[in-house]
């Protein structure tokens, strides 16, 4: 999957991360940085992205949230969702 090649990718990175962390009885975040919320996505359409990441903005474990993305359509998420700000990285697929 994508998230495992970001992983492995970033293996030496100096931050600690938990793996597919449980927010909600519903919903699992790829990755949870201390209160930083990473989702790491190849497809599925804006809507549904930004359905996903309003969810898991309304989780108070959840001060920020990123979207590691190969879809330049998600970069048009808003700046904060909930108050939360959010922050899309685009990646070329070849880059990972």
């Amino acid at each position: 999957s994508m998230a495992s090649r970001f992983v492995d990718g970033h293996a030496s990175s100096r931050f600690a991360a938990t793996r597919e962390a449980p927010l909600t009885k519903r919903d699992r975040v790829d990755f949870l940085a201390g209160d930083i919320a990473v989702e790491v996505k190849v497809d599925g359409s804006l809507a549904d992205v930004t359905r996903q990441l309003h969810r898991y903005a309304a989780c108070p474990a959840v001060a920020a949230l990123v979207l590691v993305t190969t879809r330049a359509a998600h970069t048009r998420l808003p700046d904060t969702l909930g108050d939360k700000p959010v922050r899309v990285v685009h990646l070329l697929w070849r880059s990972l």
